[in-house]
């Protein structure tokens, strides 16, 4: 009789448990990055009766006898499945999207959370709310990373020191119907011109000028003077100091080489344009004393760049031929002097494409990335240059890589952190330690460390949070459950004592 008594005792127990894990569920519904709790039960201990007894003929067998003692709490696991997404807008909320956790750091002590509404606290380092944790990731030193966990720090209002151009791409057509200034190129040049050419291993300097600083002098004087050019675009540059520039380039169509199918070996048609880059100051006027470059673009038949010429101002003005269907050899395809005040390295014209893809790592997709000479109108589009001003960051963003890039006022972007996930082998065996945080036990297993979309750890999605994942339909149920479990059970004990009041009444 009293062992119903506290078998009974046993089930009120584990079902005020119950309530009580079904109540925190539901207290934590709106909380960032809660993971419910499951509740397990199993049964205590059986106490045998009756043995059982093997068969023997005549009689069959006999199974044995138990009576249960009770039950227990078999588990208590959180249910890390993934909660619903909120969007914030708030530039330092982050939400994991699959599996991991985020890793925070508090006072030496490694912590494990899927709260990801975080903050800056005054020295820029990104914390946690409510606990200030360090949020840990993988630093980055300029285009290198770091391979060991630290905070994670957005240095809001760092300087970007200026950066001088050291290349400029086009991207552009020529239109080939234009008219050619040299009509006979066997006779006396009638306008200047950079170079002459007799064929395409035999270049030197026009007749109108020399391989030195006068040959660009006296082209760029009357490329100017005659207005002559065909094509003309002007961009900015920049010195080693940041300070803005501005370069122009002129083009016109020079000749136009007819084929000669008799030949041996047959030579195909060329057209050739020449080109003159200089600077203006702040009211327009040519400044020489800055720099110039000129040279000669040789195009086929089929409109791309087949050659090209150049002075380089870095070996004495000596001329460079870049023949394209070489592989470029890594020449230049046009080179332009560069002093601001103090003596710089000349600016490389990508008239090509590939130079400019190379060093800002934008992809390239062949010659039709830069200079052609087709049939349509002529464009003025420079593709762009890799030299900026200084400037100050001002915003970042969080890739689903989980990479912190910042924003400049310059318009340039620059990878800061990438933002670190936990894995374990079993996570429901991690320790809850409170402010929505876990801890490594023996259980869990040891922990992976991983960047974010490797090695099976999920995603990281910016401007947003995840939410509780708790069910509160399911948890109205669970508390129905327990609502009628312990009153079943002390019911039972109810039961038990009247049996055991009547057991007692009967010596009167």
């Amino acid at each position: 009789m009293q062992r119903s008594l506290y078998t009974a005792v046993s089930g009120v127990k584990v079902h005020q448990t119950y309530l009580d894990v079904t109540g925190n569920n539901i207290a934590n519904v709106n909380t960032v990055g809660f993971k419910r709790d499951v509740v397990q039960f199993a049964d205590i201990i059986s106490q045998t009766v009756r043995d059982d007894a093997a068969p023997v003929s005549p009689p069959g067998g006999v199974n044995p006898a138990q009576a249960g003692l009770g039950a227990r709490i078999a588990s208590i696991d959180p249910c890390f499945t993934q909660g619903s997404l909120q969007s914030t807008d708030i530039p330092t909320d982050m939400a994991i999207v699959g599996e991991g956790f985020f890793v925070v750091n508090n006072k030496g002590n490694q912590l494990y959370t899927r709260a990801g509404n975080f903050a800056l606290d005054k020295d820029g380092s990104l914390v946690m709310q409510g606990n200030g944790y360090l949020v840990q990731g993988f630093k980055f030193n300029g285009t290198s990373q770091e391979t060991s966990l630290s905070n994670i720090v957005i240095p809001v209002g760092d300087v970007m020191n200026g950066r001088a151009t050291t290349i400029a791409a086009f991207r552009c057509n020529l239109y080939s119907g234009s008219a050619a200034r040299v009509t006979d190129p066997d006779a006396s040049q009638d306008v200047a011109r950079p170079f002459m050419y007799t064929n395409s291993s035999d270049v030197s300097a026009s007749a109108l000028s020399v391989s030195n600083q006068a040959a660009i002098d006296a082209f760029g004087r009357d490329m100017l003077a005659s207005s002559s050019s065909d094509w003309k675009d002007s961009f900015v540059v920049y010195d080693s100091a940041g300070e803005s520039r501005i370069m122009n380039v002129v083009l016109r169509k020079a000749l136009e080489k007819p084929a000669d199918p008799l030949a041996n070996p047959p030579v195909s048609a060329e057209t050739e344009w020449d080109w003159y880059a200089y600077y203006t100051d702040d009211s327009g006027i040519p400044a020489p004393a800055y720099g110039q470059g000129a040279g000669t673009l040789v195009f086929g038949d089929d409109g791309l760049l087949k050659r090209t010429y150049t002075f380089d101002p870095a070996s004495g003005w000596s001329v460079v031929e870049n023949d394209i269907a070489a592989g470029n050899n890594g020449k230049p395809t046009g080179l332009v002097g560069a002093n601001f005040g103090a003596a710089g390295a000349p600016i490389n014209l990508d008239f090509l494409g590939s130079d400019y893809a190379a060093a800002t790592g934008l992809s390239f997709s062949g010659l039709i990335g830069g200079v052609t000479s087709y049939g349509s109108p002529s464009t003025t589009k420079m593709r762009g240059q890799d030299g900026y001003p200084q400037g100050v960051l001002n915003n970042w963003s969080v890739s689903d890589r989980g990479i912190i890039t910042g924003s400049y006022t310059n318009g340039q972007t620059r990878p800061i952190s990438q933002v670190a996930l936990a894995r374990f082998i079993n996570p429901q065996g991690l320790e809850e330690v409170g402010m929505t945080c876990f801890e490594e036990t023996v259980d869990s297993g040891s922990v992976r460390i991983v960047k974010p979309g490797e090695n099976g750890a999920g995603t990281i999605k910016g401007l947003a949070i995840e939410m509780s994942n708790v069910d509160l339909s399911e948890e109205f149920v669970n508390l129905i459950r327990s609502q009628r479990g312990l009153q079943a059970n002390t019911r039972a004990v109810t039961t038990s004592d009247r049996m055991l009041e009547t057991l007692i009444n009967l010596k009167r």
